[in-house]
Order: structure tokens, then C-alpha cells, then sequence
């Protein structure tokens, strides 16, 4: 496979010992499209050290590789923080369950909201929305609300009302909320979201002077239990709803048809199926910000252990979610002020107005071990977002920093060392052919079909584990599931896994170097991998061009081949599913709708 060579998940390989064949080991279902592997590449000490050199040069010195050759292709990009900032806007969107076990929470936060704006830069021009967690029945849904405003007064806006008139409206509003029985008192604030960028509502919004098009956004979710369009991690039990209306709820909304998105007269995304999570909430309000900045975050419990009790509460399943794939701010509930939560979240939000956090690799097909990062010339921490081929710094500096991101090509893998016959004089056996860009483990041995004793991995929190299991079963297939630390302890290998299905793994939480080493450990051993969705995705060298919720995810992957992974299959039916279309220029996929 050719370096940057994109790949649909779509196929179907079994690869082992030199060849490719199609799968005959297992018979699967049309609803799951996979990737069949089985049975490293380690990088020399010589060109570990190659790379170690490449990084020691001071700030402004070109980066030199040392002979002898063949040595790494290293390079250093260097990028320059912007003189002024951002934007100098701020559009703040409380996002409300409006249950009756709020009242208390709500009143703490416009008691703490002075200390969002305080983290804001003196001069920035900010307005403040609040949105109610309705479902499609109520009128509020999608909308902004004001307990006593209306129109394009709704919005408080730093420009034409002071502190004091700013803070006393937000009070009001949050201390005077409407309940939506038909959503367990609103705590559907997901499908709130998502409806309030339908055309319609975002047209109205944009009339009363919010959503603008030129600034940054804060949301803020205030909820004491999970979003009812949120999927429970496979184990957890629910707290009982006994009205038993959260169910009734989340069927009738949480998967809809959301409407044709028209610009000008023109259909740019037909209407489409749409099951509304925390990724596809995300995505839509990416789309919106276009680049500006984005933080989401939220005001719930936190922690399951120190969750109240008493009444409905529970850990804000699907809330958090989405704040952690957005990378903001999570504010325990239980906390006495809420000061010092939105003390931070108005400093993230500051951050993100002034200073550049990510930054695009001008090369691809790196070796994402090798990236350093310097500010000012003093090393900093950073993440790699593999999907965007790109940095995202944990400190910045400030105005007019320089930012150094210096990183090399992955090293060459050492051809096999020739084999000796029995001959006084060494024969060089003849060189493997070999498939390009594919890893030597996927190509050593004998490869025989297995289909015997079959492990599965999975995100533990994403939750599919029940339903995935089950379709193997249904095909007759008995499965056990391993958790992480179970696969670094090489239980596969004592249990004698010969097939491990590698599904929905980075879906929210990252993999780690140990779980890829065991990983690559099993399949050098003789496993065999079957690997779907982002599971798939791990076994390539790149994944750019994937759903940008799993930002970070990716670093380290598995590997096996060298090349780019985009795309993919669909769940079956469709109803269950959506699409997006990362890159429309693309000759694949000019003229096809985005989602």
C-alpha cells in the first residue's frame, strides 16, 4: 500500500505469512464492515539516536540529520502567536435542565458569572443566551429564552447593558425556567443543541443578535443527571425514571430526520437520518464556528462515587461526554461556589480568543514519537491530533511567541538479516518480495484460518459491546471481552485468543503505548485481528480525514500499514447512522452532500 494512499475501512482483508486473501475464516453480517489481519518494526538504536540528535541543535539552528547515511528526514516548523487577538467576541449560551432539582444550582451560577467575565479580556464585547433542555413538543426547544424578554432583548449584551443589568437578567432567567413534561422536566439538552442549528431556529437566533458569525462560542450545560439521548456504557444501570418518560423520550427524538440544510435556494445537505450523540453534536457546532473558537463545558457530578442519592441524580452520561471530546471544562455539581469553575472556563475561553493552540504539521507521514515542541525555545508538552496531522500545545506563551514543532520521518525498517546454508561459504537467501508499506509481522509465518476462540477490545465507555457480541452470536460465534488491562497482562495469549475483534476502540478514551505493544506482541505470536470502525483505523500509519471528535486518540497507533485510513462503513440500517464528508474537494467526492 503506497504511502498516503487512502483506504475505505469498507474492505475486507485477511493478511498473514506473504499474502493476501480474502476472508473464509468467517462468515460476517452485512450491518459490520471489517479489516481481517494477522501476523514488528522496531526503530534501530542508531536511528533512535538519529532522532534524538535531530532535536538537540538551540532555537534557529537548521536541524541537522548526522550521517552516515541513510538518515531520517527531519524537519522543523516554525510558527510566529498572533500580535492581537483573535476575535473579540464572545458568545456565552447557557444550555438549562430545566427539572425542578435545579433551582439551587442555577442561582450559584448567576451568583459565579462574574467571574467568567472576569477571565475575558477587559475590552472584549461579549452576549450572553440562555436555552432551555426541551424536547420537540415544546415551543422552547432550540430557542433562546428569556423569563421576561423578548425579541432581540433575550440576549444580554455587554455593549448596551452594564454588569449589574447583565447579571440581574441572567439571574432571572436562570432562577425562572419552564419545565417540559414530555422530556422528564427537560433534560434533553442534546437535541436542544442540534436543533437550535436547524435552519430555522439558527436564522432566528442570528436575527436576535447571537450564534455571530465572527465569534468565539462558550456553552455551558447545567444538568444534574445523563442527557436522555445519551447511550449508558456497557454494565452501567440506569437510575430508575419511574414515570418512565426518558425512554419514551429518547426514541421519539434522540434519532430523527433533520431537516435539508438550504443556503440561497440551494440544497447543500439533503435530509438525512440522524441519531444525536455527543459526537454528532460536536461535529454540527464545528461546523458552525468554521475555525473560530469553540468550548464546551459543563456543571454536573463529575464523579459516579459522589453522586447525591436521592431523587434522579446521576452522572451526566452524554453531557460529559461531549465536553471531554471538546476538551473544556468539567465543574463538579457538588461544589459549594461554581466561582472558580467559571473562573476557568472564561480563562479557556480567553486563551482561545488570544493564542493559536494547534498547530499543522507541513509534512505527513511522520513519526509521531519523535515530535518535540518549543516555545520561546523552552520545550513544552503537547498532543498529537493524527486525524488533522497536527500539534495542540499545552502552553502557548503569548503575544508574538515562536512556536517550534520539529519532528522526523518514521525510521526505515532494517531488510531480514540472510540466512546461512550449510555451506562453508554464507549464501544470501533471496529477498522477499514482500507487500509494500505493510508491516513484516502481517507477512511472516504460515497463516491458517482461525475461528475458534474469539476475544473482543473495545472503548469500555463507549457502550456497543452488548449489541456487538451479540450479532457474533447470533452467527454462532461465542466471544469474550478483555479489558486493557487484561490484553497488557498477555491474557489472549494464556486463553488462547486466536481472534481478537478490535471495535469502536477510541471512540472516547485513547489507547496506550502498552496496549499497542501487547497488541502487536499477540499478532507476532500468531493471533489474528478483526478490526472495525476506529478499530480499523488503528492500524494504519495516518488517519487523516477522520471524525474530528477523536482528537488525540490516535497517538500511538498500531501501525501495520503505511498509509492513510478514510471513510468507512455504515451500521446497518441506516436510520442507526451518519456520514460526513471531510473533505469535499476531494475527486472521491465532489458534489456529495457533507453529511
Amino acid at each position: 500500500m503506497a504511502k498516503g494512499e487512502w483506504v475505505s475501512s469498507k474492505s475486507a482483508l485477511l493478511i498473514g505469512n506473504g499474502r493476501i486473501r480474502s476472508p473464509r475464516a468467517f462468515v460476517v453480517s452485512a450491518a459490520l464492515l471489517f479489516l481481517f489481519l494477522g501476523a514488528g518494526c522496531e526503530v534501530t538504536p542508531s536511528a533512535q539516536q538519529d532522532i534524538d540528535h535531530a532535536f538537540d541543535p538551540g532555537l534557529g539552528t537548521p536541524l541537522v540529520v548526522p550521517s552516515p547515511a541513510p538518515t531520517l528526514g527531519c524537519f522543523n516548523d516554525r510558527y510566529t502567536q498572533p500580535a492581537a487577538a483573535i476575535t473579540k467576541k464572545v458568545d456565552l449560551l447557557f444550555m438549562l435542565d430545566t427539572s425542578g432539582s435545579l433551582d439551587d444550582e442555577r442561582l450559584k451560577v448567576s451568583d459565579g458569572v462574574d467571574a467568567f467575565i472576569a477571565a475575558l479580556p477587559s475590552d472584549v464585547d461579549y452576549r450572553i443566551g440562555v436555552m432551555l433542555a426541551h424536547g420537540g413538543a415544546s415551543t422552547y426547544t432550540g430557542r433562546l429564552y428569556s423569563y421576561s424578554r423578548t425579541g432581540n432583548a433575550k440576549v444580554l449584551r455587554s455593549d448596551l447593558l452594564t454588569l449589574p443589568e447583565i447579571r440581574a437578567g441572567l439571574r432571572s432567567d436562570l432562577t425562572h425556567v419552564r419545565t417540559d413534561n414530555d422530556t422528564d422536566g427537560g433534560e434533553i439538552g442534546m437535541y436542544s443543541l442540534t436543533r437550535s442549528l436547524d435552519d430555522d431556529r439558527l436564522a432566528e437566533i442570528r436575527g436576535q443578535g447571537f450564534y455571530r458569525t465572527d465569534a468565539a462560542l462558550a456553552i455551558i450545560i447545567i444538568s444534574d443527571e445523563n442527557d436522555i439521548c445519551a447511550d449508558y456504557p456497557a454494565g452501567v444501570i440506569p437510575v430508575p425514571d419511574p414515570q418512565g418518560i426518558e425512554v419514551v423520550a429518547k426514541a421519539r427524538y434522540c434519532t430523527r430526520t433533520a431537516p435539508a440544510h438550504v443556503v440561497g435556494g440551494v440544497t447543500v445537505t439533503p435530509s438525512y437520518r440522524e441519531k444525536i450523540s455527543p459526537e454528532s453534536v460536536l461535529r454540527k457546532f464545528q461546523d458552525l464556528q468554521g475555525g473560530r473558537p469553540l468550548v464546551i463545558s459543563a456543571i454536573a457530578y463529575t464523579d459516579p462515587a459522589t453522586v447525591p442519592r436521592v431523587g434522579e441524580n446521576e452522572y451526566a452520561y452524554g453531557t460529559l461526554e461531549l465536553v471531554g471530546l471538546a476538551n473544556g471544562v468539567k465543574v463538579e455539581m457538588n461544589d459549594a461556589s461554581y466561582v472558580s469553575g467559571l473562573n476557568r472556563i472564561g480563562t479557556l475561553t480567553s486563551v482561545k480568543l488570544n493564542l493559536v493552540k494547534e498547530f499543522p504539521l507541513t509534512h505527513r507521514g511522520m513519526d509521531a514519537t519523535s515530535i518535540r515542541t518549543k516555545v520561546d525555545g523552552r520545550v513544552v508538552t503537547h498532543t498529537y491530533v493524527p486525524e488533522m496531522n497536527l500539534v495542540s500545545l499545552d502552553e502557548l506563551g503569548t503575544a508574538e511567541s515562536t512556536v517550534d514543532v520539529a519532528y522526523c520521518e518514521p525510521a526505515p525498517v532494517p531488510s531480514p538479516s540472510p540466512s546461512v546454508t550449510p555451506s562453508p561459504t554464507p549464501v544470501p537467501s533471496p529477498t522477499p518480495t514482500g507487500v509494500p508499506g505493510v508491516d513484516p509481522i502481517c507477512q511472516s509465518g504460515v497463516f491458517s484460518p482461525k475461528n475458534t476462540v474469539v476475544g473482543i477490545s473495545i472503548d469500555p465507555a463507549e457502550g456497543s459491546s452488548t449489541a456487538i457480541r451479540a450479532g457474533f452470536t447470533a452467527m454462532g460465534i461465542p466471544t469474550t471481552l478483555y479489558s486493557d488491562a487484561e490484553i497488557v497482562a498477555g491474557k489472549l495469549l494464556v486463553d488462547g485468543v486466536t481472534v481478537v475483534v478490535l471495535s469502536r476502540k477510541v471512540v472516547i478514551t485513547a489507547v496506550s503505548v502498552n496496549y499497542v505493544t501487547a497488541i502487536r506482541n499477540y499478532i507476532a505470536a500468531g493471533g489474528s485481528l478483526l478490526a472495525e470502525y476506529d478499530g480499523a483505523a488503528l492500524l494504519f500509519t495516518q488517519t487523516v480525514g477522520l471524525n474530528v471528535s477523536f482528537t488525540g486518540h490516535f497517538t500511538p497507533t498500531i501501525g501495520l500499514f503505511n498509509g492513510n485510513i478514510a471513510g468507512g462503513g455504515l451500521l446497518l440500517p441506516v436510520s442507526f447512522s451518519a456520514a460526513f464528508i471531510i473533505d469535499p474537494t476531494h475527486p472521491v467526492t465532489v458534489g456529495v452532500p457533507t453529511t
